[in-house]
């Protein structure tokens, strides 16, 4: 039997043929809608059966398996490398014995419901080849990017999900019908929360400082957080896994280069030596590229991931508290820039990286690179950095920017700066002017409040080509046909924002795809609800008739593809249909 760990799928797996053979008793057949690589979705009935495995130690260990006729395509597993052999003998661990040049089938998949029952404790070792050894309750194995270079064709697989359940499908139903965006719940403020966050509030105010003009602060840290290691050798593998998969593109691998050296041109990181002041926390933090070519500014972002760990220890996020939201409600931001003649937005550029960390909280934001960029990372190609800034990939960013910003518009507290604080999400921001000279004031005056804090305010945009003019072409948005006001495509000339209404085409169009359906449309402020309302009556009789999720209903195609196509709902707000 060959098994196959998988974390990306949700449920674990046995091929019919793998449970013929053994003999196993099948029950609780159901459909089930499965979803692998790229979105697509396939639905089938599957039956649940109960699997005893014996590990090394001839403990037995039972999971809860569905069945399905095929896995995935045969796979090849090639041989490890000479290094990592002598590498494995030489510090006496176990050596893997199926990576052998011969295609096998793949009968069992154990998902991330069973995974860790099946990973030992043992901390997971990096390769010289930059592959990863984990030790489980089995055997060992070999994972990581470059694993599958050596095999000729390279051949993938597919994780793939189990729906949630009807009864847990409900939860959607309850939570469509909540008035969630207007703010009418139950309970609309939680005490311990509010008094906890006002808590993390008050200490990020008191911790924070000025300097030269420049405001330092800490991360809001756990009073009683764990341990946390440096996470180095992690963060090893991940840039060996980085640079083999990036040399196949050689394009994005430079632009990769080039956003490194640019961070450190700007000040954001900074060089440091392998050796750690004593009374520092430690923690290295993996990065990659993330390449958006549908991005007007910033086409490769470096992603850093402050809640990687290995086994058993805590990572940077883990010790952190996120912070309170301190950002205005959308709708809210959405609704007052209707009130004006004139609309005003622009952005600032690379937000989180404006905000200066502590010299104390830096080493917790180390990362790796390399020496020499042509070369492989290996233990003499190493470079150390830090980040001077808030790196982003750290989960309580968004309330530092927040409350630094906040902090920098009440020490100044002019008018303008309570507007700002009102209509700023993360890094938008919205304004609002009856005439076009207060709105080339606005855009001269928020400038320079943003200087003061040593930001740059950047991309504007205002629904006047009058306006756009008196704008200097280095902080005017350089693709204007593109622009969206938190979400919603807006059109400044002549000053419309569009509310696309997205078709679904489905093979099963069942009371999930009419979920579905109903909510891809993104309406924060509620103005299409008049014409939605079929819609949530359509899916109110589909539950009073108790159809099952899956059951096939053409009725819905006539509702969602048959109804009429409206444009124009009236005022600067427009509807269009798209398929």
């Amino acid at each position: 039997m060959t098994l196959l760990l998988d974390s990306g799928a949700q449920t674990s797996f046995i091929t019919t043929s793998a449970v013929k053979r053994l003999g196993l008793h099948v029950y609780d057949h159901q459909p089930i809608t499965l979803t692998a690589f790229g979105g697509h979705q396939t639905t089938e009935v599957s039956g649940k059966a109960d699997l005893t495995l014996i590990d090394l130690f001839d403990k037995q260990l039972t999971v809860f398996v569905r069945t399905k006729d095929k896995l995935t395509s045969p796979t090849t597993s090639p041989g490890l490398p000479k290094e990592d052999i002598d590498f494995i003998r030489q510090f006496g661990f176990d050596l893997p014995t199926y990576h052998e040049d011969a295609s096998v089938n793949v009968d069992i998949l154990i998902g991330i419901d069973h995974f860790w029952d099946i990973i030992t404790q043992g901390s997971s070792v990096c390769l010289p080849s930059g592959l990863v050894l984990t030790h489980t309750r089995f055997g060992t194995v070999v994972s990581g990017s470059s694993f599958f270079s050596q095999v000729h064709p390279v051949s993938t697989s597919t994780g793939m999900e189990q729906w949630r359940e009807d009864d847990e499908d409900e939860d959607i139903v309850v939570r469509l019908w909540q008035l969630e965006r207007l703010g009418i719940t139950d309970q609309p403020h939680d005490d311990e929360n509010a008094i906890a966050n006002s808590y993390i509030l008050k200490h990020f105010e008191d911790t924070a400082c000025f300097h030269n003009g420049f405001l330092y602060v800490q991360f809001p840290w756990k009073e009683s957080h764990p341990q946390l290691a440096d996470n180095k050798q992690l963060a090893y593998c991940r840039l060996v896994s980085q640079y083999r998969s990036l040399q196949e593109r050689p394009s994005v691998w430079r632009s990769y280069c080039a956003a490194i050296a640019q961070h450190l041109e700007s000040g954001f990181i900074e060089e440091v030596s392998e050796q750690v002041d004593d009374s520092h926390l430690v923690y290295y933090i993996p990065h990659q590229a993330v390449f958006k070519e549908s991005s007007a500014t910033t086409k490769l972002r470096v992603v850093f991931d402050a809640s990687s760990h290995m086994r058993g220890v805590p990572s940077l996020n883990d010790c952190l508290y996120e912070g309170p939201s301190l950002l205005p409600e959308i709708a809210g931001i959405q609704l007052r820039a209707r009130l004006h003649k004139y609309l005003l937005i622009a952005d600032v550029e690379k937000a989180f990286h404006q905000v200066r960390l502590q010299v104390s909280q830096r080493d917790v934001t180390r990362f790796l690179w390399l020496k020499d960029v042509n070369r492989p990372p290996d233990k003499d190609n190493l470079r150390h950095f830090r980040f001077t800034r808030i790196p982003f990939g750290v989960k309580s960013s968004p309330f530092i920017l927040a409350a630094s910003i906040r902090i920098y518009l009440h020490r100044i507290n002019t008018p303008l700066c309570r507007e700002i604080e009102r209509n700023t999400y993360v890094d938008n921001v919205v304004l609002g002017a009856s005439t076009q000279d207060e709105a080339v004031q606005k855009y001269r005056s928020a400038k320079s409040i943003f200087d003061h804090m040593h930001m740059n305010l950047r991309e504007f945009l205002c629904s006047s080509n009058i306006v756009n003019r008196k704008i200097d072409p280095q902080d005017r948005i350089k693709e204007p046909e593109h622009t969206k006001l938190l979400g919603i495509p807006w059109t400044p000339d002549p000053d419309v924002l569009t509310i696309p209404i997205k078709t679904i085409e489905h093979p099963v169009v069942s009371k999930r795809t009419a979920l579905k359906a109903y909510a891809s449309t993104y309406d924060p402020l509620g103005l299409l609800t008049p014409f939605m309302v079929p819609f949530k009556l359509f899916i109110q009789d589909l539950w009073l008739k108790k159809l099952k999720l899956r059951i096939r209903s053409p009725k819905f195609r006539v509702h969602c593809c048959d109804s009429p196509n409206y444009r124009v709902l009236g005022g600067r707000w427009r509807v269009s249909q798209v398929a």
